[in-house]
């Protein structure tokens, strides 16, 4: 019987093979129940369904965007290219203010939208799953923008940021 089978797979392994795959980066911006902007950076980040427009988004349990998620408040999720590592990284650092050098404002729906990015789109949450250390969110797509930003996709591969070619 493998390790698979036997369920000694730990969480290392487990990102160390998905460190394989190429993955798109996306911003995941929103705001908490008193008005903070709150973000974080994902590769997790999926299409559902066209009719109705829906994606999947996967949050930490413990983050503060969590928190909104579990709130239903809305939600923005940003297609950043290679131009946009550097918000890509600050999104995903531990400092507290993410947005104090990010070009943003605040979308009609209330949440933090960044200026620029491949497509936005503004989403309220439907569904919030619990799964294992995340949450699993089903976003119905309220709007979409495109191209807002050129070059090339921003990816994330071994462990590090890349660009698609």
């Amino acid at each position: 019987m493998t390790a698979a089978h036997q369920g000694t797979v730990c969480g290392a392994d487990l990102r160390a093979a998905f460190s394989l795959r190429a993955e798109p980066v996306c911003a995941i911006t929103s705001c908490d129940e008193y008005g903070e902007r709150i973000g974080m950076t994902a590769t997790s980040v999926t299409s559902v369904s066209l009719d109705p427009p829906m994606l999947l988004v996967c949050v930490a349990s413990r983050s503060l965007l969590a928190s909104a998620m579990r709130a239903k408040l809305p939600f923005v999720v940003h297609f950043l290219s290679t131009e946009q590592e550097d918000i890509a990284r600050r999104l995903a650092s531990p400092i507290e203010d993410k947005f104090r050098e990010v070009s943003h404002y605040m979308s009609s729906s209330g949440a933090a939208r960044l200026k620029a990015a491949q497509a936005i789109l503004e989403c309220e949450p439907d569904q919030v799953h619990q799964a294992g250390d995340h949450l699993v969110v089903i976003g119905l797509v309220t709007r979409i923008d495109h191209a807002a930003s050129d070059g090339p996709a921003l990816l994330f591969h071994g462990g590090r940021f890349t660009r698609a070619e």
